[in-house]
């Protein structure tokens, strides 16, 4: 576990998302490919996806220090979670709900 601190006040969490990670085949040279998807957690409560900076979203879901949010991929529903060191995709959030 990282040093980052998730956030006390859970005001600002207005979002129901479920935690996806993906199975995944292939290496940096060749590139990677999603084999196959487990969810995680269907009930998350998350930051607005599109008002929240990355850092809170991946306290929120506890991520390693590796993972980053690819911004490019994904749209205001959907986020996609890779690995920062080689771009491997490691899986995705999906909002369910207003809450």
């Amino acid at each position: 576990m990282d040093n980052r601190t998730a956030p006390t006040d859970r005001s600002p969490y207005t979002v129901k998302a479920s935690l996806w990670s993906y199975d995944v085949w292939g290496n940096e040279d060749d590139g990677f490919e999603v084999n196959d998807r487990c969810c995680l957690d269907r009930s998350l409560d998350l930051p607005e996806l599109l008002k929240a900076n990355e850092e809170a979203i991946l306290v929120a879901i506890d991520a390693s220090p590796n993972c980053a949010i690819d911004w490019s991929l994904g749209d205001e529903n959907t986020l996609e979670l890779i690995d920062k060191r080689n771009d491997k995709p490691l899986g995705q959030i999906i909002r369910s709900e207003h809450v």
